[in-house]
């Protein structure tokens, strides 16, 4: 027995320590290895992704961009030794030398200490190769920077040190011998005492363990036999008297088990049903929350099949399907791209290369099917755990249908295009104006198809550029995503993307039409201050035909503000169902001082607003009636001797005084004569409605015109015939329309009537 420890001890020791030399070694080679592939992938990834970079930068031939880009990515990072991009001449654009081994930068570097030859700047594809430069090894990639045409622009040349590479091997020599030193040590001593206890031990036990394990074998092999009576007599208290009594009580529940099993066995079948029903109901209730839930869901296995598990509103979206079929090939029934698209990122994701998160995030997001826009997220099923290198056993797939979202946002970005054209137009005319007929040109002459390539890819870079700095953001990204096409040779797609742009440009320029209208450029901006000192200067040289009228420039012509009331007529009268007002609009070349009667005209929209919701009637009515089914409002101002006379009049079912009556006669007040009846429909807090709604019913409208009327000295006429019309006339003095000036001048600020074509 002795003998026989001795044997196991030296072969123990023996193997031990060969494993762990052997483990040593091959540790050492997979840590090599893997920092070998960890500087091969940081190396052509960073020439990869700085080649990318520098193709716009040398394109530009952004020699100082090219220089810092280089320059950062060495000095930042202390594994890099040196950096060179050679252009495609093979003179070098910018190199950053290794430092001396004092870590200096060497004065005078020069590049071709590296062995790189002028030709290699010319050379494709990704390279990688080892170096001894200045005493130390590295690691060299390289990689082209390449034009979008494909040419070859120059070669980014980056070194890597080796230096983490030895301290890593030299730190693991070291952790390995010293573990084996230990290692053999903790083993001999350990087998030493294992053999000095091992010989007491087996000595005394020898003689007690021999007899009852003897009995216990009598025992188990006639209760193999059948004779399960049988049970272990052992009375010593040790384990072997432990381990008997054990057995026995093994026996006696092994004689329960076998009772219960027999009882389960004749339940076996009632469970098994109640857990199917169960089960049962559980999927309905699963199926019922999918097929009423606005989400789709769809799950596939590591194969990518479908299963047949999904939410009913797939099918409305897609297409129904049964049997085995991929998600690919079902996509590929309405979305030949987004399929496409989808097969290559779920094979990446099964070659088990690039990380889970990452490979996920490159499937395809969106797709467009019949006019409508989906987003597809996806959770892997089955996440290995940490440590292991498979795949997820498959992928939950939620589709959301993104329409009205899209539509949101693009219906935020057209109101954010009308407001910034606005501001735009409101802050630089002229400015604006130049800008906006040259990206109208640049339009038409995309849409004229006689471009070739280069030159639309500039209209559309232009026209993005230009759309971005007047904050024409909706414009801007539909340039963007016509340049990518044209970069995939799309047409279909780009002329798809040309008509939303020339659809969406048409827009804007109605808006601008109605910002515009007839003037046009034809305006320009003069401030006050000048225009009084030049009418001072003419005051005594000009002939006073010449200085009326340029003393007219100071006043606004009424026309204005009669347009912006038909105009608030209109959209009141379509929001509250009157139908198309007809609005005529009669200024007779008026002019007025915005300043003093810019207030009555915002009192005026009063009158406006009772002239359509009390005057006109409904659509319906006027065409069950003899009445032309579109309403009429007449706006017009005019002069008439020492009055300026403003009129409102409609062609609704007039003014009815009874009603008026009865309403002044239960508040007191006089409502006899025509003029007592005036007075009461201007009062404040007389109304003929029952309701308040959002236009009328308060009774204050009038009564604020009334007040602004008497401020201006004027007075107001009102002319009604039952089921024809009504016009309400406003009169006012012309004199004290402004603060009077020498006899020999009309005094500024008064209203004028000028001839139309002087208007």
């Amino acid at each position: 027995m002795v003998g026989t420890l001795a044997v196991v001890f030296g072969a123990t020791l023996l193997t031990v320590g060969y494993l762990n030399i052997r483990t040593a070694r091959e540790t050492q080679d997979t840590i090599e290895a893997q920092i070998r592939q960890s500087i091969t992938r940081k190396g052509q990834g960073l020439a990869t992704n700085h080649a990318l970079a520098l193709r716009g930068l040398v394109a530009d031939n952004a020699f100082g961009d090219v220089g810092h880009l280089v320059e950062s990515a060495v000095r930042q990072d202390r594994e890099m030794v040196y950096g060179l991009f050679l252009g495609a001449d093979g003179r070098p654009w910018t190199y950053v030398p290794p430092l001396s081994p004092t870590g200096e930068l060497d004065p005078q570097p020069n590049w071709r200490e590296l062995g790189i030859e002028t030709g290699e700047s010319r050379t494709t594809g990704i390279q990688s190769r080892q170096r001894v430069v200045k005493g130390q090894r590295v690691f060299e990639f390289s990689a082209p920077v390449d034009s979008d045409d494909g040419a070859v622009l120059g070669r980014i040349f980056y070194g890597l040190s080796s230096v983490p590479l030895d301290q890593a091997l030299a730190t693991a020599r070291h952790d390995f011998q010293r573990s084996l030193v230990l290692t053999l040590l903790l083993l001999g001593a350990l087998g030493v005492a294992a053999m000095l206890l091992g010989v007491a031990i087996i000595h005394n036990l020898s003689r007690r363990i021999t007899g009852p394990l003897a009995h216990l074998t009598d025992v188990i092999t006639a209760i193999a036999a059948g004779h399960k009576n049988e049970r272990v007599v052992i009375e010593t208290d040790d384990e072997i008297g432990a381990l008997g009594r054990a057995f026995n009580r093994m026996l006696e529940k092994l004689d329960d088990s076998y009772l219960r099993l027999e009882a389960l066995n004749r339940t076996l079948e009632q469970r098994v049903n109640d857990r199917t029903a169960e089960l049962g109901q559980r999927n309905r209730d699963m199926r019922l929350v999918l097929d009423n839930v606005n989400q789709g869901f769809l799950t596939i296995s590591r194969n990518g099949q479908l299963t047949q598990e999904r939410s009913l509103i797939v099918d409305s979206w897609f297409g129904p399907f049964e049997g085995a079929i991929t998600f690919a090939d079902y996509m590929g029934r309405v979305d030949r791209g987004f399929a496409e698209m989808f097969q290559l990122g779920f094979e990446a994701l099964l070659d088990d290369v690039l990380p889970l998160e990452m490979c996920l995030d490159q499937l395809p997001a969106r797709s467009r099917v019949d006019g409508r826009d989906f987003s597809f997220s996806y959770r892997s099923i089955g996440d290995p755990t940490p440590g292991q290198e498979d795949a997820p056993q498959g992928l939950l797939i939620v589709v959301n249908d993104i329409t009205e979202q899209l539509l949101r946002a693009r219906h935020e970005a057209e109101q954010s295009e009308l407001l910034a054209m606005l501001r735009g137009f409101t802050s630089d005319r002229s400015g604006f104006l130049s800008f906006f007929e040259e990206a109208t040109r640049i339009v038409e002459n995309l849409r004229g198809r006689d471009a070739d390539l280069p030159t639309r890819k500039r209209l559309y870079h232009t026209l993005k550029g230009n759309a971005g700095l007047a904050g024409f953001g909706a414009v801007a990204d539909l340039c963007h995503q016509a340049e990518d096409k044209l970069s995939e040779n799309d047409e279909a797609a780009v002329q798809a993307i040309l008509d939303g742009l020339a659809s969406r440009w048409q827009a804007l320029e109605e808006v601008l039409a109605s910002l515009v209208r007839e003037r046009g450029r034809n305006v320009l901006d003069v401030h006050a201050r000048d225009l009084e000192e030049v009418l001072a200067a003419l005051r005594d040289v000009a002939p006073a035909a010449v200085w009326e009228r340029m003393a007219d420039w100071r006043l606004e012509p009424a026309e204005r503000s009669l347009t912006r009331l038909g105009d608030y007529a209109r959209s009141l009268a379509e929001r509250l169902g009157r139908g198309s007002l007809e609005v005529t609009i009669d200024a007779g070349g008026v002019r007025l001082d915005p300043q003093r009667w810019g207030a009555l005209w915002s009192e005026l929209v009063h009158v406006i607003r009772n002239a359509v919701d009390h005057g006109l009637e409904p659509i319906e009515e006027r065409r069950a009636g003899p009445k032309d089914p579109r309403p009429h409002l007449r706006l017009a101002t005019k002069t008439s001797g020492d009055k300026l006379v403003i009129e409102i009049e409609d062609d609704g079912k007039g003014i009815d005084w009874t009603a008026v009556r009865q309403v002044a006669a239960a508040k007191g007040l006089p409502c006899e004569s025509t003029e007592e009846l005036t007075e009461a429909l201007l009062s404040k807090f007389l109304t003929t409605r029952d309701t308040v709604t959002a236009t009328s019913g308060r009774g204050v409208g009038l009564a604020s015109v009334r007040q602004r009327v008497q401020a201006l000295a004027g007075r107001i006429a009102i002319f009604t015939t039952r089921g024809q019309g009504t016009t309400f006339q406003f009169t006012f003095p012309l004199s004290g329309a402004a603060a009077p000036q020498e006899e020999s001048k009309p005094p500024l600020g008064a209203p004028r009537a000028t001839p139309p074509a002087a208007a």
